[in-house]
């Protein structure tokens, strides 16, 4: 089976630092396409478009860095994703 993806995204947002050099809001809005095509023993082609918007924070305090955001797309699926990192 041969696949290709042909994908372009745009996207756009804002930043706003609530306590310097500890904690950050963002949010954005995105667009995304994705030409799909798949060849084995048939043949499949499609094009899948969707446009979301994210927000999120994320809290740092010295080497350590909690983040989350919320991705909402416009075919209705939702991303709740949870990030904790620590660097020594």
């Amino acid at each position: 089976v041969t696949e290709e993806h042909k994908i372009w995204f745009i996207s756009g947002g804002v930043e706003r630092e609530m306590i310097p050099d500890k904690l950050t809001l963002r949010g954005g809005i995105y667009f995304n396409h994705d030409s799909y095509f798949a060849r084995g023993v048939g043949f499949n082609s499609q094009n899948d478009d969707y446009a979301g918007f994210t927000t999120g924070l994320s809290w740092y305090h010295n080497s350590f860095e909690l983040a989350w955001s919320l991705d909402l797309r416009t075919t209705g699926e939702v991303g709740n994703y949870l990030k904790m990192e620590f660097d020594w």
